[in-house]
């Protein structure tokens, strides 16, 4: 029980990783990155995945 927790918590901080990592790029390609609000919506997905949302 408790191990598919920590896979399902693995998997969707992995899919928060990448997607940041993805956003990143695109905003410094096309040279307009918002990176506080890029940070806000990070920490918000964090607090979730944290809270187990």
């Amino acid at each position: 029980m408790i191990r598919k927790v920590k896979r399902r918590v693995e998997r969707k901080l992995v899919a928060l990783i990448s997607t940041a990592i993805v956003v990143a790029i695109v905003g410094i390609v096309q040279e307009n990155i918002n990176l506080p609000g890029l940070l806000e919506w990070l920490t918000s997905q964090a607090r979730e995945l944290a809270a187990g949302n």
